[in-house]
């Protein structure tokens, strides 16, 4: 009964985890840029006396990186107490119910003591599965930028070879 609001809950939040780590990694890449370009070009930066606009172009970048990653870690962060509402609402309902199963005779009170063990005993693995479902989805979002770079040196490198190999059976036929 409350595991399709469970799964329905964790996709929703993992899925806002995984764009907010991808925007992360995105500004963390900026950041890396940024360094790069003005440690490779440090003679021009000095040349024209940009220290001052550097430091603040980076300051920025800095900024944007930190709001990114503490909008990830919020959304990451309602996903706990989340959990812990949803299993509170759904012990409280069987509670209810069990007592009424009790006073109309359906069910005996070790019964439903073994029943209330099972469900405090299945609660923690749902309550870790969007932990782990997050996790999982961070994962994805930081890795995607990794596929992607990777496809895309598959496709040139699978190019080049055929070039390659189409000029060497031009010079020497077979």
């Amino acid at each position: 009964m409350f595991v399709p609001v469970v799964v329905t809950s964790a996709r929703k939040i993992g899925r806002e985890v995984r764009t907010r780590t991808r925007t992360g990694q995105d500004k963390l890449a900026e950041i890396q840029n940024i360094l790069h370009e003005t440690v490779t070009g440090n003679r021009i930066v000095k040349a024209f006396s940009t220290e001052l606009w550097e430091v603040l172009r980076f300051k920025k970048a800095a900024s944007r990186l930190f709001r990114a990653n503490l909008r990830s870690v919020r959304i990451q962060s309602i996903s706990s107490p989340l959990m812990d509402t949803l299993g509170a609402i759904a012990i409280a309902m069987f509670l209810f119910i069990g007592r009424n199963e009790i006073m109309h005779g359906h069910m005996t009170m070790g019964i439903f003591g073994a029943f209330i063990i099972l469900l405090f005993k299945l609660y923690d693995p749902v309550r870790k599965f969007a932990y782990y479902y997050n996790s999982f989805q961070q994962a994805m979002g930081a890795s995607s930028s990794i596929f992607r770079l990777l496809r895309r040196q598959r496709r040139r490198k699978g190019a080049a070879s055929r070039c390659y190999i189409e000029r060497f059976c031009a010079v020497c036929p077979v």
